[in-house]
């Protein structure tokens, strides 16, 4: 029963992280295809909100099923290559994300540096939270003149 049950969360485990990936990747589909979102004539740069939420929650979903802080930089990584590729070119000279002039070129490079830096950071500071760090608020030395011990942060 032990052995079942562990096989059982590691197999939800899988199944949530590939479900964060493939939704990381639906959902830079989508942001790539709204960055030349307009409301009559006005340019709406829902791209860039919807580049930001999700490169902040599909990492953190994938925290919060218990993986490493490194399981959790899947979604990101496949949202920034998604949204390059298909950024990119085609041999026909279509393109998905148009510089344009003006508004729709701050669209676009925000909707990437929005993303970009959204993604990264949320898996910085999940990364670095694993750093050891002093059991005590300071370096200073304890009531029986011992250093204080580097102690890890208690992972799911």
């Amino acid at each position: 029963p032990v052995l079942r049950d562990r096989l059982v969360n590691r197999a939800l485990n899988v199944l949530g992280l590939v479900a964060c990936a493939l939704g990381a990747v639906l959902a830079a589909t989508i942001t790539v295809l709204l960055t030349p979102l307009y409301w009559g004539a006005q340019l709406v740069p829902l791209a860039v909100v919807l580049a930001l939420v999700a490169n902040i929650v599909f990492p953190l979903l994938v925290r919060e099923l218990g993986l490493s802080a490194m399981a959790a930089a899947l979604p990101f990584g496949l949202w920034l290559i998604t949204v390059l590729a298909l950024g990119s070119s085609r041999p026909e000279g279509d393109i998905l994300l148009p510089g344009g002039k003006g508004g729709q070129q701050l669209v676009t490079y925000g909707m990437l540096a929005a993303g970009a830096l959204a993604g990264g950071v949320t898996v910085a500071r999940m990364t670095m939270a694993n750093v050891p760090r002093p059991a005590a608020d300071d370096d200073q030395e304890r009531d029986d003149g011992t250093q204080p011990r580097l102690t890890r942060p208690r992972t799911r």
